[in-house]
């Protein structure tokens, strides 16, 4: 995913698999609600980089876009 510059890809390793996620690059805030975007099926992560870049820009949010193995 090209990130926009309100969105950091990163990646988390559980059980010897890679997964990459989008989030959004304010400070987590436990005051706020979490937003996880999952997509369907044969889809990824890149199919939310706009609903994932505007929850980021309201900064009401903690955002994340999640890719499922497979």
């Amino acid at each position: 995913m090209s990130t926009s510059r309100n969105l950091e890809e990163r990646y988390h390793f559980f059980e010897g698999y890679s997964i990459r996620y989008v989030k959004g690059k304010n400070e987590y805030d436990r005051t706020k609600p979490n937003v996880i975007l999952i997509h369907g099926f044969g889809g990824n992560a890149d199919q939310w980089r706009n609903n994932a870049s505007y929850f980021a820009n309201e900064k009401k949010y903690n955002v994340y876009a999640l890719d499922l193995l497979g």
